[in-house]
């Protein structure tokens, strides 16, 4: 968890880091072999968003969900009886 700027910092540059390693992964390994790479980027995905989390917390970002619109409910109409 992230206390402070300096601790922001390190994140932002240790997140940099990790995008660019994912960035390389990609540019060797995606047209050789999708699925490898699929397998060996999950780490480095869950990490990235681990980081964004992190710094996304710190500065008092939280995701927007999309308001639902209003549903128009059928009105009952009496049977007859």
């Amino acid at each position: 968890m992230i206390a402070n700027d300096a601790q922001l910092v390190v994140v932002r540059r240790q997140l940099g880091l990790a995008e660019e390693a994912l960035v390389l992964l990609r540019q060797d390994m995606y047209s050789k072999n999708p699925r490898n790479y699929a397998i060996f980027s999950e780490s480095y995905i869950d990490m990235i968003l681990q980081l964004r989390a992190e710094i996304d917390a710190y500065l008092g970002i939280s995701p927007r969900l999309p308001v639902p619109e209003p549903v128009d409910q059928p009105t009952a109409e009496p049977t007859a009886a």
